[in-house]
């Protein structure tokens, strides 16, 4: 059976395309993914790479996004009609007359595709967008798998937009198919932060920065997860937002729905850097200093996985039954944060005097943190992290530091 789509048909470079759209549950049956494009066994690795599809983002990011937000939306898919004899286009002016020579010249690129039924279509390019409408209709992953308890079948009769193209050759839509992944660019971590909408983490983070909130936006950078050491600002929007995932851990937060109380989550997380900029004596030396990107070298906790390690002890403290956050701080206060401090090497820095940035080092390193304002650890706790602390420094007989007092 034939089907009509109006569209647009249009020409770059020598590849002609036909803008339209499909009903959400037309396409999901219609179009497949590229990894079952045939003639697979000629594709080098990165193509192969390129059509992997990641079902895990699938089912935890986009297919959630689909179901729970009423504002959804994403940009055309572009579909491959593999098999494409039969496919033709009846432009709109053949049936279309008007008495204005100029509507009729703007009229031109307007039309109808016609599929006369039996096309192979492939998504060249919006393959995890296909899978994940699949999932938010269906409820059901590639295996058939119910893996969506809150599918919205509704969704089928919903436009989506796509770009048809026709099958010339094989190597064509093959170089294609690998431009439009190789040249594709993701946005940026601060980019993300600073613009959704449904993740509870990000709203918490930026809304941290402003004139009258915890930080200034002269003090945080959005553009980049690091701190050069010419750079001026205190912390980073991304160290912001890794920190609110910390402080936030023991709550039933999703990064894909935000709840209507998301103040009370707001006001736990600022509460913290309020009280840490105002008594934590590093912070407020950074803080008021005119060359802190030269301070900053100075402290373990002037660098972005620095903070993150105080706030991760700060968290250990708090899960450990340490509410009081005037006397932490003033135990805080009283261990040496200097990155000459003979507990942070190795454990935080190389020998070469270059920062440990992974997450481990940064554990241990809060685990240390919190021992030392004395956090009751069981003896199995204290027995693992007194051997972790062997192990990164190479020494056997090495004793944990003192706590404070």
């Amino acid at each position: 059976m034939a089907t009509l789509y109006p569209c647009m048909r249009g020409k770059f470079g020598t590849t002609e395309f036909f803008i339209t759209t499909m009903k959400a549950g037309d396409l999901i049956k219609d179009v497949k993914s590229a990894d079952q494009i045939p003639e697979t066994k000629d594709l080098t690795i990165e193509e192969q790479l390129q059509r992997e599809l990641r079902w895990d983002r699938i089912k935890s990011e986009i297919a959630p996004y689909l179901i729970n937000d009423k504002d959804r939306f994403f940009n055309s898919l572009i579909v491959d009609i593999y098999n494409d004899t039969g496919v033709e286009f009846e432009p709109l002016a053949s049936n279309f007359k008007a008495n204005n020579k100029l509507y009729e010249s703007a009229a031109s690129p307007f039309g109808f595709l016609i599929l006369h039924g039996g096309e192979r279509m492939f998504a060249l390019d919006g393959q995890h967008r296909l899978k994940a409408l699949q999932v938010a209709i269906t409820g059901r992953d590639n295996t058939d798998t119910l893996v969506e308890e809150g599918y919205d079948s509704s969704i089928t009769k919903e436009d989506v937009a796509v770009i048809f193209i026709k099958h010339e050759s094989t190597q064509k839509i093959r170089k294609i198919f690998n431009k439009i992944n190789k040249y594709a660019k993701p946005t940026s971590k601060g980019d993300n932060i600073i613009t959704s909408e449904d993740d509870p983490f990000a709203i918490i983070a930026r809304t941290m920065i402003g004139s009258d909130s915890v930080f200034k936006e002269n003090q945080v950078n959005w553009r980049s997860n690091t701190l050069s050491k010419t750079n001026k600002h205190f912390t980073t929007i991304g160290t912001l937002y890794e920190c609110s995932e910390i402080l936030l851990r023991k709550t039933l937060l999703s990064k894909n729905n935000v709840p209507e109380d998301i103040k009370v989550y707001y006001d736990k997380v600022s509460g913290v850097w309020e009280n840490l900029i105002r008594k934590f004596d590093p912070f407020v030396e950074l803080m008021n200093s005119t060359e802190i990107n030269k301070l900053r070298e100075s402290f373990l906790i002037g660098k972005p996985v620095g903070q993150m390690a105080l706030i991760e002890a700060i968290q250990i403290c708090k899960e450990h039954g340490i509410e009081d956050m005037d006397d932490l701080i003033s135990k805080l206060n009283k261990i040496n944060w200097s990155s000459k401090a003979d507990i942070w090497q190795e454990v935080m820095y190389e020998k070469n005097g270059r920062i440990k940035a992974n997450r481990t080092s940064r554990k241990l390193a809060a685990k240390l943190a919190a021992y030392m304002v004395s956090v009751e650890f069981t003896d199995e706790e204290k027995a693992t992290l007194l051997n972790d602390y062997r192990n990164i420094k190479g020494n056997d007989q090495l004793l944990l530091p003192d706590p404070v007092h």
